[in-house]
């Protein structure tokens, strides 16, 4: 098909599309050669690939017109003015390369650049968004220079790409499956095509020059061109030029980036002509105002005779780029500095630098380029990258150097340290820095370190007393300690004061540049977290990402934050859409949050086949990183899905941890109460005063109202029940409403007041069926058939609940018992079940003793398996049914057929998986996990097991016995 034809037949960009901005000189698309011969065909296939699929790979060896073949292209679709060139080097970033083109490009004066590390594939994602909200032409120069993660990105914009465009050179063919459909590979030209070229360029030189010189040019545009200045038989690429002209090649071989023509002639009267032949006779590439190295001339110089550049030209070229005020030529400047040396005075405009090219997203540029820099003012700068770019080698060069004399150096060295994970010896030296200076600002910054060691340590009273003592006068950085000041406020249980303090900086981050305030906005979102104002907490979320300064692409923990407010607002279906943008967290500092959103959302839905594994994993990551808070809210996550299992789930807090903050406590102790209750283990409920956490105050409130209940004091259980739902709607907590309307159910069926039982089950039905939760809506079908007064209860509807896969297990114990088979009920179910047998004079159990049933911790006597059941009974009437916990059971048989004698590892590997041969990398670890799991669900205490133990051999069971009574 013709170009022209195929121009026609592109489809117009999305009319609802913003027309983009005219793209900054920086990365615009370099115009084609004015002579472009014989690439018709090439030039109709890319054409083709675009229209057909949106991305088109050109691919060949160096010399061939692959970029040429590129910008022709762009031209035939009119895109000069606004598609975007992005040319790679050595080991680049693509992801991080199109961001901050794109950056640039769509006017975002400011983005989170650490994101192409920590979670290159929320990087890759955002990009691949933007550039299609813009409707783009995007061309992506030399591919093969890039690092390993480059083919992932440019799968993903293949699978992705609707409305964007994409041209992408580069001399290796990409290799996933599918990818030979996108390349355009470009050959040698003919000979006859390269004599028309030469022809064209220079008519000049006559036929039989043409001829000589297309039959050693290889079919290459590049070598031709580069042969008109001499005989075709001198390989030499410098032969022909002029001393000004070799001058000019040899100070843009010390460089690699592209760098502004008026700068190469500093101080002489510019000549464009001279840059117009050598870019004609292909050894330069230039761009609008820019010229940079042809990568082929490049190769080609090497041991070509190309004179070394003239020392006093070459300064002058490092102190234009070191003062140009942009920071890839600072970069560029402070790199030929430290290899070439000069004057220390020279590097006077380089200083405080480092903290444009981190906004700018080229903090690991900075950090490779500066390799091997000795003078101190470089050594600052590259600290202050180090630790910004937070990758192992470079923490690990910054904790290598000695501890910097200058405190602002210090402090750099001290962040790195912090990120390094040496969070004591940061802590430290951020004490020392604050000691030793009277700027209060550098203080401010110091002690912000020093602040949050303190924090994760436990010790909140002297994090918020070190707070207070400061006095910034930087505005933005005042703002910033004011926000953190509200996080210590409300862990202190200052609520008003910290909130306060969250609207003053809220309102005053807007008048701040964009990376100020996007960072003091996810500060207060975070402190609304806390205190579960998850209405502001949503509201700020929603202005944080339709901030015009935030990027796009740099939005992976709002991700994470706007997961967990719509599981926690009833909104499953957002909640689940936002956990599949999020996509996998694992290996990133996001893991955490992603295991117990997923948790949550599961045990919202019912989808808990799995979770208990979730939930080690998750303790197990939390405990392995010292991470408390969210350790904390994962213990809170485990006892609830116990709650739901009839499980009781109680783990100690590890020693070497620090103690949760006092309100995240109280949850997880009314948590646990609630559990234990259920099973029998716990008296009452634990006097408490009301919290301005909400979600604690909701937990609390859940808690007594659950203990009244138990004790027949119905009236209280009322009250707080009530009180709970009417908070719950008030903050937005509709996941917490649905628990609260559960339990108004049980707790106005067990007071036999049937009426108030099928409104408040009427209530539950409608919210599940918004929430979209399964497990919700099955709950509230047999609250309403046990509020009603009939004698019978539909089997057809019993046997539904108690089908394999069932959403709710508190459901399908109760349709169990109902159907009078055996299974584990605790005394919620056992309460309400026999409540309505009273009522409806159904046979079967009488109703429940209110009597709490206490149990020994230590009483080890009366306990059994059955494995025919997969039922575990244990003192004090507690029973653990293991139907679907069917590994668990093989173990526990197995278990029980060795006595307390025990079963080596071998052997239990052997028979629980299946598995021909033990090996301990393998299976120690699934072991280990498999048995933790036991102990947590047969043991008073897991951490000192009583019935399954640990023995010489292996693994081994105490007092336990058969169905039949005998001791094994």
């Amino acid at each position: 098909m013709p170009p022209a034809a195929v121009v026609r037949a592109l489809p117009p960009r999305t009319a609802s599309l913003p027309k983009p901005l005219p793209t900054p000189l920086a990365f615009r698309v370099p115009r084609p050669p004015a002579v472009f011969v014989g690439r018709e065909v090439e030039l109709a296939r890319v054409l083709d690939r675009l229209q057909r699929g949106g991305l088109a790979v050109v691919t060949g060896v160096g010399g061939l017109g692959k970029t040429a073949l590129a910008s022709r292209a762009v031209e035939a679709l009119g895109a000069s003015g606004d598609a975007i060139f992005v040319g790679l080097r050595a080991g680049a970033d693509l992801a991080l390369e199109l961001g901050r083109a794109l950056a640039a490009t769509e006017g975002f004066d400011a983005a989170d650049w650490s994101v192409s590390r920590s979670d290159p594939e929320a990087m890759i994602d955002g990009v691949v968004e933007l550039v299609e909200a813009g409707g783009r032409l995007v061309v992506v120069d030399d591919l093969h220079e890039a690092g390993e993660r480059a083919e992932d990105c440019l799968r993903r914009v293949a699978s992705h790409c609707r409305d964007s465009r994409w041209i992408v050179t580069s001399r290796r063919e990409p290799r996933w499956p599918g990818s030979e459909e996108l390349i355009v590979p470009l050959a040698a030209l003919e000979r006859h095509e390269i004599e028309d070229l030469l022809a064209s360029c220079a008519p000049h030189v006559d036929g039989s020059a043409r001829e000589a010189i297309a039959a050693v040019a290889a079919g290459s545009p590049w070598r031709a061109r580069s042969h008109l200045r001499g005989s075709p038989g001198d390989e030499r690429v410098t032969a022909g030029l002029t001393e000004r002209e070799l001058a000019i090649l040899a100070l843009l071989n010390e460089v690699s980036v592209p760098i502004p023509i008026a700068i190469l002639d500093e101080g002489r009267k510019p000549d464009p002509s001279t840059v117009e032949r050598l870019e004609r006779e292909g050894l330069v590439q230039a761009g609008q105002a820019s010229v940079r190295l042809h990568d082929v001339a490049r190769a080609q110089l090497m041991g070509a005779g190309l004179p070394a550049p003239d020392p006093a030209e070459l300064r002058q070229l490092t102190n234009e780029l070191l003062s140009s005020r942009s920071p890839d030529l600072e970069i560029e400047g402070a790199r030929l500095w430290s290899v070439h040396g000069g004057d220390p005075e020279d590097l006077a405009p380089i200083r405080g630098c480092a903290s444009g090219w981190i906004e700018g997203g080229l903090a690991e540029r900075a950090f490779s380029a500066l390799e091997g820099a000795t003078e101190p003012r470089l050594l600052r700068e590259r600290l202050a990258c180090a630790a910004a770019v937070a990758t192992d080698a470079a923490l690990a060069w910054a904790n290598q150097q000695p501890e910097p004399e200058e405190l602002e150096v210090k402090l750099s060295w001290t962040v790195a340290l912090d990120r390094a994970g040496r969070s004591a010896e940061a802590s430290m030296a951020a004490r020392a820095i604050r000691a030793a200076t009277d700027d209060p600002d550098l203080a401010a910054r110091a002690a912000l370190i020093e602040v949050e060691q303190s924090r994760l340590a436990g010790r909140y009273v002297e994090a918020d007393s070190t707070l207070a003592a400061l006095a910034p006068i930087d505005p933005g950085l005042r703002l910033l300690v004011q926000a953190r000041r509200a996080r210590s406020l409300a862990i202190a249980g200052r609520t008003d004061d910290a909130l306060a303090a969250c609207h003053a900086v809220a309102t005053s981050a807007a008048a701040r540049p964009a990376v100020e305030r996007i960072d003091l906005l996810t500060n207060v979102q975070g402190v609304y977290a806390m205190l579960g104002r998850l209405s502001d907490m949503r509201a700020l979320g929603r202005r944080i990402d339709t901030d015009p300064a935030r990027a796009p692409f740099a939005t992976r923990t709002q991700l994470a934050r706007r997961a967990v407010e719509a599981i926690e607002s009833g909104e499953l279906g957002e909640g689940r859409a936002w956990l599949d943008r999020l996509g996998s967290t694992r290996g990133t500092s996001l893991h955490a949050h992603g295991l117990l959103n997923r948790i949550r959302l599961r045990a919202a839905t019912g989808e808990l086949e799995g979770v208990t594994e979730l939930l080690e994993e998750l303790a197990q990551l939390c405990e392995s990183s010292g991470d408390a808070e969210n350790l904390g809210w994962s213990r809170i996550a485990d006892a609830y899905c116990g709650i739901s299992l009839a499980e009781v789930r109680q783990r100690p807090w590890p020693a070497e941890l620090p103690s949760l903050r006092p309100a995240l406590r109280a949850a997880l102790d009314a948590c646990v109460r609630i559990a234990r209750r259920r099973a029998g283990l716990e008296v009452g409920a634990a006097e408490s005063a009301p919290h301005d956490e909400i979600d604690v105050e909701l937990f609390r409130l859940r808690d007594g109202a659950e203990a009244a209940t138990l004790d027949a004091r119905f009236d209280d259980a009322k009250r707080a029940v009530s009180s709970a739902i009417d908070l719950a709607r008030r903050f937005g907590y509709r996941l917490h409403e649905a628990d609260l309307l559960a339990l108004a159910c049980d707790l106005h069926a067990a007071s036999s007041d049937g009426e108030r039982a099928a409104h408040f089950g009427a209530e539950l039905r409608k919210l599940a069926e918004q929430m979209g939760s399964p497990r919700f809506v099955a709950e509230s079908e047999l609250a309403q058939a046990l509020a009603s007064s009939s004698p019978e209860i539909d089997p057809a509807l019993l046997e539904r609940l108690i089908e394999p896969g069932s959403p709710s297990p508190v459901a399908a114990r109760r349709a169990r018992a109902l159907l009078d088979r055996e299974g584990p009920l605790d005394r919620f179910d056992s309460l309400v079940v026999n409540a309505w047998r009273a009522r409806s004079g159904a046979s079967g159990a009488t109703a429940p003793s209110l009597e709490p049933r206490a149990s020994d911790p230590g009483d080890r006597s009366g306990w059994s398996f059955d494995p025919g059941t997969s039922a575990v009974a244990l003192p004090g009437g507690r029973s653990v049914d293991l139907g679907r916990h069917a590994l668990l059971a093989r173990i526990l048989d197995v278990l029980r057929d060795h006595g307390e004698e025990g079963a080596t590892k071998e052997a239990l590997v052997e028979s629980a998986w299946e598995v021909r041969s033990y090996h301990p990398l393998r299976d120690d670890k699934r072991l280990y996990v498999a048995i933790r799991r036991l102990r947590t669900m047969i043991e008073d205490d897991p951490d000192r097991p009583a019935r399954l133990v640990t023995t010489p051999r292996g693994y081994g069971l105490r007092d336990c016995r058969s169905t039949s009574g005998k001791p094994r």
